[in-house]
């Protein structure tokens, strides 16, 4: 029977996702209209990263049992069940990213700022995700399932990710904080670009990052509570990139990597980078 590489479907997935942005209707002139600049994180983002914060830390002690349970071989004899999760791991990675490149890459042909847009920033939000993990995976050095056998949960060593590398990063799930940082941008611009479609893709973007999550803990490369932290990051950089984005519209990047011009929003007096 012949197989189809997880790459490959996401690469198909990538084109096919790129392409359903690309028809959706041009938002109306109004809504292009950056807001007055805001902070870089807000107490929505905080709540978010403390209930992800807390959430890993209820779990945490169930990582283990959650582990054991996952790893069931009459689970992973099912064929279906192998192949979806397959997919999913590549959706997560390199299937964000590709999503993300096809979208501006289309943008950027039709001469679509918005649809550009979108594309930009979901790879920024990714990235931006992805170099806040990798920094906490190099310094809490947590040992991934398959390392322990799924038996010591909490075996851990200050910077021992950095010195021993991949074997020793699975805190937070890198898996995780791309797609959920994908679907946190995504319902970002939704809501700003497209509010009545984003009304089921924002939901449904979040469910499918929620599957990629799962898919690790199912793969043994990391514990639940990897997981639930890895979308916490994720989902607090996909919403902080186009808050940024949104409220900095001539920023640099913007300006040299998307077409046309953005509406220039109004200066307050005084911008603060936290707010509670």
């Amino acid at each position: 029977m012949p197989t189809v590489s997880p790459h490959l479907g996401a690469r198909r997935a990538a084109a096919v996702t790129a392409l359903l942005v690309a028809t959706l209707p041009a938002p109306p002139l109004r809504a292009q209209a950056a807001p007055p600049r805001g902070p870089l994180l807000t107490g929505r983002d905080l709540a978010v990263l403390g209930t992800a914060a807390a959430g890993a830390a209820v779990l945490a002690p169930f990582d283990t049992r959650i582990a054991r349970w996952s790893q069931r071989p009459a689970l992973h004899r099912s064929r279906p069940v192998n192949a979806v999760a397959a997919g999913l791991r590549a959706l997560g990675d390199p299937g964000t990213v590709l999503i993300g490149g096809a979208t501006y890459a289309i943008g950027l042909a039709a001469d679509r700022r918005a649809t550009a847009a979108v594309g930009l920033h979901t790879i920024g939000a990714v990235a931006a995700g992805g170099l806040v993990t990798t920094v906490i995976k190099a310094g809490v050095g947590r040992a991934r399932p398959y390392v322990t056998h799924d038996s010591a949960a909490f075996d851990v060593g200050f910077g021992r990710g950095l010195r021993r590398g991949n074997d020793y990063q699975s805190f937070p799930s890198g898996h995780a904080t791309a797609a959920f940082a994908f679907a946190g941008a995504l319902a970002a611009e939704g809501r700003h670009r497209w509010r009545e479609v984003n009304r089921a893709t924002g939901p449904a973007g979040f469910a499918v990052a929620g599957l990629v999550a799962a898919s690790r803990v199912y793969h043994d490369r990391h514990w639940t509570s990897d997981v639930v932290a890895g979308a916490g990051i994720g989902a607090v950089a996909g919403a902080a990139v186009v808050r940024y984005a949104r409220s900095h519209p001539e920023n640099r990047a913007s300006r040299r990597l998307l077409p046309g011009r953005a509406v220039a929003p109004p200066r307050p007096i005084a911008s603060w980078t936290l707010t509670f």
